[in-house]
């Protein structure tokens, strides 16, 4: 446990980090002063230390028009420091790291076959972990930090994975404890999607200055509201989960033990099962012959609608009619100036997003619907291994007391 002085210096020093980060020009150690507020002492103590640290390097201006004494300005080190991010689900795995800039220097997915146990994804979890400490090489010893990103409900707080239903076994997993003694640095965990929102917070080039919902759609669908560019988690795991709004009339049953859940509708397993009914009706003959005796997925779903196959067209609509519900509902809940949506059923396009909008014109509030734009997310597959990457920027580097509970 941190005393209040030192909690007081990291704080600050976060919040110098932090202004460096996100200002479009170089800063000076006066530019500093001037927009913290604190004593030059503290700045230049502060700095100081951060250029030991090698976080920091910094250069005189060379601008050959100024006059006088130019001014010394402090740039982050890209590689003063390492992030790694995995996360996971029962369809794949994707890890990733950062630099101290955010700047991705390493990626990589595997599919996962099904049937998995907790030993087997642990394993991979592991293996995945020292293959981008092996990229790494010696800078090793300069990785700050592992985040993961988990599925299903988790206490973060106490470091436990504490269940998942696509995982009978995966129960009480003390992750962060394994992963800590196994590979001697720090861990954090948080919701694989409730991760997602940290990326939008703390890669540049994708900050979103209005308030927007996250909305994932993968083995389950989760919304993630951004306020004031801060994604909430609330205190539990499960925040979010539009994936159990009531949308359909339908006798599907869904994980939670209920009917009519959005999640029975258009989650990718989900939508697999739909079309393996199809199959025994003689239906979605182009997405047969794609999968040609491998089991359907949402990405061939996907094709065989760009394809023409009438049946897989019928279904994306079908899908942007039940999404549409629950985005309105959300929608009138928060009034977000965007939607911004992940998943593969995204990659559908206009096919899915006109039966969106149309749903959401419907049943949202016009004040609110007027005024929100519906688009796709700029990150593919691995935005949940970029946001378990940022989770330790989050914990390590967040100017403002970390209280995330993803």
């Amino acid at each position: 446990m941190k005393t209040l002085v030192e909690s007081r210096k990291q704080l600050k020093r976060n919040h110098i980090l932090d202004l460096i980060r996100r200002s479009p020009e170089p800063l000076s150690r006066f530019n500093i002063k001037k927009m913290t507020g604190y004593s030059m002492t503290t700045v230049s103590n502060t700095i100081t230390e951060l250029l030991q640290e090698g976080l920091l390097p910094e250069d005189t201006c060379s601008d050959t028009r100024r006059m006088g004494r130019k001014p010394i300005f402090l740039h982050l080190n890209s590689s003063g420091g390492y992030f790694i991010g995995i996360e996971f689900n029962i369809q794949a795995i994707h890890y990733v790291i950062l630099d101290f800039k955010c700047t991705p220097i390493f990626s990589g997915q595997a599919t996962i076959t099904e049937p998995i146990s907790t030993s087997i994804l642990l394993d991979l979890v592991f293996q995945y972990t020292e293959e981008c400490l092996k990229y790494l090489g010696l800078r090793r010893e300069r990785v700050l930090g592992i985040g993961v990103g988990l599925p299903g409900y988790i206490d973060a707080a106490a470091g436990i994975a504490l269940n998942y239903p696509h995982l009978p076994d995966w129960k009480n997993i003390p992750i962060v404890q394994i992963m800590e003694e196994r590979f001697q640095l720090p861990c954090y965990i948080g919701n694989n999607v409730g991760v997602m929102g940290l990326v939008f917070k703390w890669i540049s080039e994708y900050h979103e200055s209005c308030d927007f919902l996250l909305v994932s759609i993968r083995t389950g669908v989760r919304c993630i509201p951004v306020i004031n560019q801060q994604p909430y988690f609330g205190k539990i795991s499960s925040t979010g989960e539009i994936g159990h709004l009531k949308v359909s009339a339908a006798n599907r049953i869904c994980d939670c033990g209920q009917i009519g859940c959005l999640n029975t509708e258009i989650a990718d397993l989900s939508i697999r099962e739909k079309i393996e009914d199809g199959f025994k009706a003689n239906r979605f003959p182009i997405i047969r012959k794609i999968a040609d005796g491998r089991r359907p997925t949402v990405r061939m779903l996907v094709r065989a609608a760009q394809a023409g196959d009438t049946d897989a067209i019928g279904l994306i609509k079908e899908s942007g009619f039940y999404l549409g519900r629950a985005i309105a509902q959300a929608g009138n809940l928060f009034a977000p100036q965007k939607i911004i949506l992940s998943g593969q059923l995204v990659q559908a396009g206009n096919l899915l997003f006109d039966a969106l909008q149309t749903q959401i014109n419907s049943e949202c509030l016009p004040a609110i619907s007027n005024h929100m734009e519906i688009m796709p997310s700029p990150f593919g597959d691995d935005i949940g291994a970029l946001g378990a990457a940022a989770l330790v920027l989050e914990n390590e580097f967040n100017p403002i007391a970390s209280n995330t509970t993803l």
